[in-house]
């Protein structure tokens, strides 16, 4: 087990140090945190305003300093009479991560803005870019390293030998994305995006030199499609990353049952449902989900169940991640709701 620590730690600890091994934080509620996937999504719903929070936890049967990151977003569409239902958006990203036994703590702040194009009726193109800021910083004294072996335990009071690291830093982040949504009539409704993050390449590294974080690319698409003659909506959806050498898939849908359909008349949203879902993180994971909407209120969670060698370790006990939305309507408000 100590063994199995220690190569863990140097995989987080890579993260930070080495370019193969770079990778962003990802839910696997994708859909609950759109500005952070894709700065385009700002402003892009037909409410005043709406915010999220996020928080997820995992790999604690491995270690007890369990990775954990909590992210909160908040984003307004800016609707002036005069330009229609063309509009701008603009929002604000945080998160925080802690990650392994030597508490990699990344703090990311973004604002992101957005131009929604209408280009058809109950049909809007929406362009973006984010400005970020990202803090790291890492707890040297809660590492061990080989030379500290005495054969029997890791002796902290002996010194390391290592120099020439920075216990932190910080730099600027700079991302752009495109998104369409559209709304069909009859519940149906689509919406697919695309976004790249890191276009500046920051310099991401503790050892005090040039090591620059990869770009990533992100596909996104999700789907409304009720089920005729029913209260039961089909809520497909798909998230594609790459980054560098590291590609992540997920798949699957959500189930929606509709106690209380959204009014078509009214500006508020009044609908009361509940959602139960699958999905799959290609070579790593299945996770189930589910959601429950109140009216402007939305609480849900998800489950990972690990598929990978992983599992050996961690006895198929995966992340634990929760979320909560808020969206408020003010007054009659333009566009088209993706709400899921």
């Amino acid at each position: 087990m100590k063994s199995f620590k220690i190569g863990l730690l140097a995989v987080v600890f890579g993260t930070s140090i080495a370019a193969n091994a770079q990778g962003d934080i990802h839910h696997s509620m994708f859909y609950t945190t759109p500005t952070m996937l894709n700065p385009a999504t700002a402003g892009a719903f037909n409410a005043d305003m709406r915010a999220f929070t996020n928080y997820r936890t995992q790999w604690g049967s491995i270690t007890p300093n369990q990775f954990r990151t909590i992210t909160a977003s908040f984003d307004a569409p800016i609707r002036p009479k005069s330009t229609g239902a063309s509009h701008f958006g603009a929002g604000l990203n945080f998160y925080n991560d802690k990650a392994g036994d030597g508490q990699v703590t990344t703090n990311n702040f973004q604002l992101t803005g957005s131009y929604v194009l209408e280009v058809d009726k109950e049909a809007f193109l929406s362009f973006g870019a984010g400005l970020g800021l990202i803090q790291r910083s890492i707890a040297f004294v809660d590492l061990y390293w080989d030379n500290q072996w005495n054969g029997e335990t890791f002796d902290q009071s002996v010194y390391s030998g290592e120099a020439g690291f920075t216990d932190k830093f910080q730099a600027f982040d700079v991302s752009a994305g495109m998104f369409y949504y559209a709304d069909f009539g009859g519940g149906l409704k689509f919406e697919a995006g695309a976004s790249i993050s890191h276009f500046n390449r920051p310099n991401v590294t503790f050892l005090g030199k040039s090591d620059p974080l990869l770009m990533k690319v992100n596909i996104h698409s999700n789907a409304t499609i009720p089920v005729p003659d029913s209260k039961i909506d089909i809520l497909p959806g798909v998230l594609v990353m790459f980054q560098g050498p590291n590609r992540l898939i997920n798949v699957g849908t959500d189930i929606k049952y509709l106690v209380k359909r959204k009014s078509e008349r009214l500006s508020f949203n009044d609908e009361v449902s509940i959602s139960l879902g699958t999905y799959f993180r290609f070579q790593d994971a299945a996770y189930f989900t589910t959601r429950f909407n109140y009216g402007p209120f939305s609480l849900g969670g998800a489950f990972d169940l690990t598929l990978s060698e992983l599992s050996t370790y961690n006895s198929n006990m995966g992340g634990l991640e929760f979320f909560l939305q808020y969206v408020v309507t003010l007054g009659q408000s333009g566009g088209v709701s993706m709400f899921r």
